[in-house]
């Protein structure tokens, strides 16, 4: 990690170069620049903000990382305002440094805020000059303040850390991570509600006194400087945040997120754990190699459906069981990865459909593409009937790779 703080503190240098014409180590000090930002409602009215700021000069020459006291390369502001751009001005009051938003990594929403609803926020984010849209948005399910409180486990910062949990998210395809401009495209769209990835706080199993990362906490507006001590956190992140225009409606868990992913063909990487009918002891865990989907809307008369259809290709990655890997087998395992693949597809859109009556996989997109002509008359009621329109699942699977042995690993019998 000590290259990483190295290579940021490079990329900060150039930055600086590029945006003042005449540069020097001061200037690029006197910068707190914001790494992850949080933002939730106030007990008091109005927002609460909470950002993560880098040291520059502390990110090059301290290779321990870490949130200690005085020498850190990083500290945690907070600050309350009216609105957004009222909380942001008075960040100022927590902090000598002017605050620098171009480099921010993360945005991060608490669920309460969500559930008021979120366009007033994404208005400054798009006007501010300094607000990046390439950064993912998300949403936890709580108090926006938890993730701040959480401690990074394996990175140097919150910001580090979150951006690897989305990469390290793809290999099981549970999760899922919205670009802020793809949320704000999609938000500003007659056919499709957004959604975006859920940031969520989970104790460790040895608490002990502590505090918000960084130093003190507090500033603008009322907001407390202190903190009782809090049970060490880490963050996870797994599961689907659903809104409904610019309000959060509810969640989805880790498989009904993966259902999702089946559906829009954003499968990258999962594991897919089946059994041989009739004999639970032959246990196969498949790897999913590649994953291809296509959403065909049908059209008869008034009528109107839509089939889903899946063709994945997967490799064995283990065997528990005392059948040989013949390719009678191999259907049968196919079969059954095409099983559990459909259920959990028909599962996200059983809640969906039925519980958040919202179209977030693209259905009346796929079908003003396709039928214009149609689409049109569907347009004004889509979202009081998509709920209503039958969706047929249809999954292919195919093993192409059983690795080098076709059988058990063998286990002599003493």
């Amino acid at each position: 990690m000590e290259m990483d703080k190295k290579l940021v503190f490079c990329l900060l240098l150039i930055l600086g170069l590029a945006t003042s014409g005449c540069w020097d180590y001061q200037e690029i000090n006197d910068l707190a620049i914001v790494l992850a930002a949080g933002v939730d409602s106030h007990r008091e009215g109005g927002v609460q903000l909470l950002v993560e700021i880098a040291k520059p000069e502390q990110m090059a020459g301290n290779g321990g990382g870490g949130q200690g006291s005085s020498g850190k390369p990083i500290e945690i502001l907070e600050s309350v305002g009216s609105t957004i751009h009222q909380a942001q001005r008075n960040l100022h009051w927590r902090s000598s440094r002017d605050v620098y938003w171009a480099h921010k990594q993360v945005l991060i929403i608490g669920e309460d805020l969500a559930r008021q609803g979120i366009a007033p926020l994404l208005d400054w984010f798009e006007r501010d000059h300094q607000a990046r849209h390439s950064i993912p948005l998300l949403v936890t399910n709580g108090p926006v303040r938890n993730v701040f409180q959480a401690q990074p486990e394996l990175e140097s910062t919150l910001a580090e850390e979150i951006i690897m949990l989305i990469e390290h998210m793809e290999k099981q395809s549970q999760g899922y991570g919205t670009m802020l401009k793809d949320f704000l495209h999609c938000l500003s769209s007659q056919v499709q509600h957004p959604v975006t990835g859920r940031l969520e706080v989970i104790q460790k199993e040895e608490p002990h006194g502590g505090s918000l990362a960084g130093a003190g906490i507090g500033g603008g507006q009322g907001a407390g400087g202190g903190m009782e001590p809090v049970p060490p956190r880490a963050l996870r992140l797994a599961g689907l945040a659903v809104f409904k225009g610019d309000r959060l409606v509810g969640w989805l868990d880790e498989r009904e997120t993966r259902g999702f992913r089946w559906i829009i063909g954003e499968v990258k990487g999962a594991l897919v754990d089946v059994t041989v009918p009739g004999e639970p002891q032959n246990k196969v865990t498949l790897e999913i190699a590649r994953a291809d989907s296509v959403i065909i809307p049908q059209v008869k008369g008034e009528q109107l459906s839509f089939t889903v259809r899946v063709k994945t290709q997967a490799a064995i990655g283990q065997y528990e069981g005392t059948l040989a890997l013949s390719p009678g087998l191999f259907s049968t395992l196919e079969a059954a990865c095409s099983a559990v693949i459909r259920k959990e597809m028909e599962d996200s859109l059983e809640r969906v459909q039925r519980e958040y009556r919202v179209d977030i996989f693209g259905f009346g997109k796929e079908l003003r593409r396709r039928y214009p002509n149609v689409w049109r008359k569907w347009e004004g009621k889509w979202d009081s009937q998509f709920p209503l329109l039958p969706i047929e699942v249809v999954v292919e699977s195919k093993i192409t790779n059983s690795g080098l042995v076709t059988s058990r690993v063998p286990v002599a019998q003493k």
